[in-house]
């Protein structure tokens, strides 16, 4: 899972939650991780879309 961050207005800080979802994402093993294509690509399979 991909996350960007646009900066739009100066002193913006990221809250608790989102720093919590970030180190979260960043302890995944990532070595069977998909792009968002593929992975509508399988959904797709396997439901006959």
């Amino acid at each position: 899972m991909k996350i960007s961050f646009e900066r739009n207005e100066d002193g913006f800080e990221l809250t608790d939650e989102m720093k919590k979802v970030i180190n979260e994402a960043s302890k995944q093993d990532r070595s069977e991780a998909v792009d968002g294509r593929e992975s509508l690509k399988r959904i797709r399979a396997k439901h006959g879309l």
